[in-house]
């Protein structure tokens, strides 16, 4: 997928989804060795066994099925692979670029284990395993559309039919298309080799994060991440001293905005923190200056 927007942020992969790509293409690599020398007896008792999600293998107390499966890919078919982190490469970078690389981990690892939460529901009490990132793939191209739902971006179908379209129309699709599939092929039907719930699972993922990043669904304290800021008053010498008591003082910000000149500089100020720390790092103030400077920027 190739995206119709165009920024100023870096277009280089970073650390993170590096990792994600070499740890994706190492285990691919190993699951065809261990198929290849030791047939599909010791592929099932090492890879299925131990690393492949399913309702069984968290029954067994294999927890960490719930990630280890995201890191396995059919090897008998290559576009799996190619697919997912051809998807993760073009829709991660954007949200690196827009949230930052913090919020690309933390969508990631929710859509992960939601779509195998969800996987192991449907398919209650069944052996059934699954493998794949796709579940990440659709929680990462959510936030993206949730993100950008009106900027067109253009779809290469079988990587060759281009397809233009708006992100928010790609989400019902993708969506409806994981929901009929859920309800239709895996919780009613016979079923296929596809697992529609772990991808419905991270779309779920993907859109319930978005509000939490911009602020609009607001977590109870406990999973909130609590930040405090003190300031430290020089004494008679010169020198900081540092109060005694341990309550935090509230520092305000606050910034002259009287002449269009400085509030272009301080609207590029808090883009450059976007690029750099993601929107979730701006503080209301920051939020309420952006909007300020759209309305008054944008007369003549």
């Amino acid at each position: 997928m190739q995206s119709g927007y165009r920024g100023s942020g870096s277009r280089k992969p970073r650390g993170l989804m590096a990792w994600f790509l070499i740890l994706s293409i190492a285990c691919f690599l190993i699951q065809n060795l261990i198929l290849l020398l030791g047939g599909q007896y010791h592929y099932q008792s090492l890879i299925t066994r131990w690393l492949a999600l399913s309702f069984t293998s968290i029954s067994e107390g294999k927890i960490w099925t719930l990630v280890s499966y995201a890191f396995l890919h059919s090897t008998g078919n290559f576009f799996h692979i190619l697919f997912n982190l051809l998807m993760i490469f073009f829709m991660g970078r954007e949200i690196i670029r827009l949230h930052g690389e913090g919020s690309l981990l933390r969508i990631m690892i929710a859509s992960v284990i939601s779509g195998g939460l969800l996987f192991v529901l449907v398919h209650w009490g069944s052996s059934l395993p699954t493998i794949g990132a796709s579940a990440a793939v659709y929680g990462v191209l959510a936030l993206f559309c949730m993100t950008r739902p009106n900027e067109p971006i253009t779809i290469y179908l079988y990587f060759i039919l281009p397809i233009t379209i708006k992100p928010k129309w790609l989400l019902w699709i993708m969506g409806g298309h994981a929901l009929f599939g859920t309800v239709a092929w895996e919780w009613l039907g016979s079923g296929n080799s596809i697992a529609h719930s772990a991808h419905l699972g991270g779309l779920i993922a993907g859109i319930v994060y978005y509000p939490i990043l911009t602020g609009r669904l607001v977590l109870p304290s406990l999973f909130r991440r609590r930040i405090r800021v003190t300031t430290v008053k020089p004494d008679s010498s010169g020198f900081p001293k540092v109060p005694r008591s341990k309550r935090p003082l509230a520092v305000e910000y606050s910034v002259n905005l009287s002449g269009r000149e400085e509030l272009r500089k301080e609207v590029d100020r808090i883009l450059d923190k976007i690029t750099s720390q993601g929107f979730a790092s701006l503080s209301q103030a920051e939020k309420d200056t952006l909007d300020r400077a759209r309305d008054i920027l944008g007369k003549p």
